[in-house]
């Protein structure tokens, strides 16, 4: 375990900020980010995304098959404000890579792709506890990061962008179909999304750097706010996916329990 201030990489930290628990993974890394203090813990396994549900269930997406069954593990991440975060297998049976989760009116989603197909994302519904995936369909993007605004009832994803910008999407989760909005304004190639308290919030990799942003739902604009790691190796296209979620600080986590925990999660 290793803690270290985010010193001179503050780009516009407010106090608002600080009332939140931004966890990030990269490759098997967790960064766990309050008040512009990040620690960070080595996982089990690398962790590709990451959600939570609305009783404060967090669970992640394996970047590989461990074990080349043609499936990819999903776990639970436990002890997230802990001295020692650990991963609970939850199953080996996601169909393929998971870059993005997401959770919509109590339903955890995936937005999957196939390796070396097209550039789409297949949304699939996930069953954490019976182990289980199903198909919802198709989305014309290939997502890596996401976001549920629950207030509005709307669903945002950005795509890679491999040669180009990043967009942003509208997604529609019945159809299922995306819509793109505006671009980011930057090229990213690993990063993972959640929405919290009216804002969508972006983790990605810039060069050699892990960084946190925010994403204007109406310009699409992404604007930096911290950097997680100034020293980021294993860069580069397909190389690994970055998870992101946000939960309430351990005071406030503490005050509301798990069904005030449910309640925020509704009114992000």
């Amino acid at each position: 375990m290793k803690t270290a201030l985010a010193a001179a990489t503050v780009l516009g930290l407010t106090g608002a900020a600080s009332a939140q628990v931004y966890l990030t993974t990269l490759g098997n890394t967790l960064y766990r980010t309050q008040g512009g203090v990040t620690t960070t813990f080595t996982l089990s396994d690398d962790i590709t995304s990451l959600e939570v549900m609305g009783d404060g269930t967090i669970y992640g997406a394996s970047r590989t098959d461990d074990d080349s069954d043609g499936h990819f593990e999903l776990y639970r991440l436990d002890g997230a404000e802990s001295a020692a975060p650990s991963l609970t297998l939850m199953g080996d049976f996601l169909a393929n890579n998971t870059p993005s989760l997401m959770m919509a009116n109590g339903t955890l989603y995936g937005f999957q792709h196939t390796p070396g197909g097209v550039d789409n994302s297949n949304l699939v519904s996930i069953d954490p506890i019976g182990g289980t995936q199903a198909t919802v369909g198709t989305i014309g993007a290939r997502m890596n990061s996401t976001g549920y605004d629950h207030d509005m009832d709307e669903a945002w994803g950005m795509n890679r962008g491999n040669a180009v910008n990043s967009m942003l999407h509208s997604i529609d989760l019945l159809t299922p179909s995306s819509s793109p909005v505006a671009s980011t304004g930057v090229q990213t190639f690993n990063a993972g999304g959640d929405f919290w308290d009216g804002t969508l919030y972006r983790a990605f990799e810039n060069g050699s750097e892990l960084q946190l942003a925010t994403v204007n739902t109406t310009t699409g604009a992404q604007v930096p706010f911290l950097v997680l790691d100034g020293a980021v190796s294993n860069t580069g296209v397909g190389t690994t996916d970055v998870g992101l979620v946000i939960i309430p600080t351990p005071g406030v986590g503490a005050l509301l329990g798990l069904a005030g925990l449910a309640g925020l999660r509704r009114r992000r």
